[in-house]
């Protein structure tokens, strides 16, 4: 069973490491933007509404 988790943790870094990555944003091999790089943090898009979700990069709290 841990072998099994091992291999499926191996295949999640490979496929990341197949995926378009540039300077300021990630995208799947498909082209679908999946994140970029923002002045207030990294930047998700949901796949299923669209929307997006910014999670600051910095570990200061903001005021």
């Amino acid at each position: 069973m841990e072998n099994e988790e091992w291999l499926v943790k191996k295949k999640i870094v490979l496929n990341i490491l197949d995926q378009k990555l540039t300077k300021e944003e990630l995208r799947c091999l498909c082209g679908s933007l999946i994140a970029r790089i923002r002045e207030a943090g990294l930047e998700l898009k949901c796949k299923r509404c669209k929307r997006f979700h910014v999670i600051p990069l910095s570990l200061e709290p903001s005021s």
